[in-house]
């Protein structure tokens, strides 16, 4: 549900919209590491984007899965 800024809760953070050229960019970067092309990162799929990003990923969440819609 959005809210305007009349019934916005008071100390509640405006919500920044991504310009065509940064949404553009989120999209190149994702398939990059959508390697299979089905229009989701996979566990392993996100695990090589976490390791090219030097952040460690524990092996014990195979469930994770990201999709851009």
């Amino acid at each position: 549900m959005m809210m305007d800024a009349e019934n916005r809760k008071p100390g509640a953070r405006k919500r920044r919209e991504l310009t065509e050229e940064q949404k553009q960019q989120v999209h190149e970067a994702f398939d990059l590491f959508d390697t299979d092309k089905d229009g989701a990162i996979d566990y392993h799929e996100l695990k090589v984007c976490l390791y090219s990003a030097e952040l460690d990923c524990y092996s014990d969440r195979p469930h994770l899965r990201l999709k851009l819609l």
